[in-house]
Protein backbone atom coordinates (compact mmCIF):
# COMPACT_ATOMS: atom_id res chain seq x y z
CA UNK A 1 0.00 0.00 0.00
CA UNK A 2 1.47 3.33 -1.09
CA UNK A 3 0.65 6.65 0.53
CA UNK A 4 -0.34 8.98 -2.31
CA UNK A 5 -0.62 12.76 -2.09
CA UNK A 6 -3.24 14.27 -4.42
CA UNK A 7 -2.07 17.53 -6.01
CA UNK A 8 -4.80 19.40 -7.84
CA UNK A 9 -6.34 22.87 -8.22
CA UNK A 10 -8.35 24.26 -5.31
CA UNK A 11 -9.18 27.95 -5.85
CA UNK A 12 -11.91 27.65 -3.19
CA UNK A 13 -14.19 25.79 -5.60
CA UNK A 14 -16.30 22.92 -4.29
CA UNK A 15 -16.20 21.25 -7.72
CA UNK A 16 -12.41 20.96 -7.37
CA UNK A 17 -12.81 19.41 -3.92
CA UNK A 18 -15.30 16.90 -5.32
CA UNK A 19 -12.95 15.98 -8.19
CA UNK A 20 -10.10 15.47 -5.74
CA UNK A 21 -12.37 13.23 -3.63
CA UNK A 22 -13.11 11.13 -6.74
CA UNK A 23 -9.37 10.62 -7.25
CA UNK A 24 -9.00 9.69 -3.58
CA UNK A 25 -11.85 7.19 -3.80
CA UNK A 26 -10.35 5.47 -6.83
CA UNK A 27 -6.96 5.24 -5.14
CA UNK A 28 -8.47 3.87 -1.93
CA UNK A 29 -10.43 1.26 -3.90
CA UNK A 30 -7.16 0.27 -5.57
CA UNK A 31 -5.59 -0.39 -2.17
CA UNK A 32 -3.65 2.83 -1.55
CA UNK A 33 -3.72 5.22 1.37
CA UNK A 34 -4.30 8.82 0.33
CA UNK A 35 -3.75 12.34 1.54
CA UNK A 36 -6.27 14.68 -0.04
CA UNK A 37 -5.35 18.22 1.04
CA UNK A 38 -8.47 19.71 -0.51
CA UNK A 39 -10.47 18.09 2.30
CA UNK A 40 -9.11 20.89 4.48
CA UNK A 41 -11.82 22.90 2.70
CA UNK A 42 -14.33 21.38 5.12
CA UNK A 43 -12.17 21.67 8.21
CA UNK A 44 -11.47 25.32 7.44
CA UNK A 45 -15.21 26.02 7.42
CA UNK A 46 -15.47 25.03 11.09
CA UNK A 47 -11.91 25.58 12.36
CA UNK A 48 -10.40 28.29 10.15
CA UNK A 49 -6.67 28.88 9.93
CA UNK A 50 -4.57 31.16 7.74
CA UNK A 51 -3.77 29.69 4.32
CA UNK A 52 -0.09 29.35 5.27
CA UNK A 53 -1.02 26.85 8.02
CA UNK A 54 -2.68 24.58 5.46
CA UNK A 55 0.32 24.84 3.13
CA UNK A 56 2.65 23.84 5.96
CA UNK A 57 0.41 20.88 6.77
CA UNK A 58 0.48 19.84 3.11
CA UNK A 59 4.27 19.96 2.90
CA UNK A 60 4.73 18.03 6.15
CA UNK A 61 2.65 15.18 4.77
CA UNK A 62 3.86 15.38 1.16
CA UNK A 63 7.44 14.73 2.23
CA UNK A 64 6.33 11.48 3.88
CA UNK A 65 4.39 10.18 0.88
CA UNK A 66 5.40 7.40 -1.50
CA UNK A 67 4.07 9.26 -4.50
CA UNK A 68 2.11 12.26 -5.76
CA UNK A 69 -0.78 12.14 -8.20
CA UNK A 70 -1.04 15.37 -10.23
CA UNK A 71 -4.12 15.88 -12.34
CA UNK A 72 -4.25 18.14 -15.40
CA UNK A 73 -5.83 21.15 -13.65
CA UNK A 74 -4.12 24.52 -13.80
CA UNK A 75 -2.72 25.38 -10.38
CA UNK A 76 0.42 27.12 -9.19
CA UNK A 77 -0.04 25.47 -5.78
CA UNK A 78 -0.24 21.95 -7.22
CA UNK A 79 2.72 22.72 -9.48
CA UNK A 80 4.68 23.75 -6.39
CA UNK A 81 3.72 20.47 -4.67
CA UNK A 82 5.01 18.56 -7.70
CA UNK A 83 8.26 20.53 -7.65
CA UNK A 84 8.72 19.73 -3.95
CA UNK A 85 8.08 16.05 -4.62
CA UNK A 86 10.58 15.98 -7.49
CA UNK A 87 13.16 17.85 -5.38
CA UNK A 88 12.84 15.10 -2.77
CA UNK A 89 12.83 12.23 -5.30
CA UNK A 90 9.18 11.35 -4.66
CA UNK A 91 7.59 9.86 -7.79
CA UNK A 92 4.96 11.99 -9.53
CA UNK A 93 2.18 10.26 -11.44
CA UNK A 94 0.08 12.08 -14.03
CA UNK A 95 -2.01 9.14 -15.19
CA UNK A 96 -4.43 7.85 -12.55
CA UNK A 97 -5.10 4.61 -14.42
CA UNK A 98 -1.38 3.88 -14.57
CA UNK A 99 -0.97 4.64 -10.87
CA UNK A 100 -3.92 2.49 -9.91
CA UNK A 101 -2.74 -0.25 -12.19
CA UNK A 102 -5.92 -0.85 -14.14
CA UNK A 103 -6.36 -4.58 -14.40
CA UNK A 104 -8.32 -6.78 -16.77
CA UNK A 105 -10.91 -9.03 -15.13
CA UNK A 106 -9.72 -12.64 -15.50
CA UNK A 107 -13.32 -13.79 -16.03
CA UNK A 108 -14.75 -11.37 -18.59
CA UNK A 109 -11.74 -9.30 -19.74
CA UNK A 110 -13.36 -6.01 -18.62
CA UNK A 111 -10.96 -3.21 -17.68
CA UNK A 112 -11.44 -2.36 -14.02
CA UNK A 113 -9.88 -0.97 -10.90
CA UNK A 114 -11.76 -2.90 -8.23
CA UNK A 115 -9.69 -4.85 -5.75
CA UNK A 116 -11.43 -7.32 -3.47
CA UNK A 117 -9.11 -7.80 -0.49
CA UNK A 118 -11.22 -10.60 0.99
CA UNK A 119 -10.65 -12.59 -2.21
CA UNK A 120 -7.23 -11.13 -2.97
CA UNK A 121 -8.19 -10.52 -6.60
CA UNK A 122 -8.83 -7.74 -9.07
CA UNK A 123 -12.20 -8.21 -10.71
CA UNK A 124 -14.98 -6.27 -12.35
CA UNK A 125 -18.22 -5.52 -10.52
CA UNK A 126 -20.16 -7.81 -12.85
CA UNK A 127 -18.55 -11.20 -12.22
Amino acid sequence: MKLIFIASAYQGKLENVMRSMMYADRLIRAGHAVFCPLLYHYMNQFRPHPEQVWKEQDMAVLLRCDGVFRDDSISEGADYEVQMAEDHFIPVYRDLDELIGIRVCPNCQTRNDHYYPDRGVWCCAFC
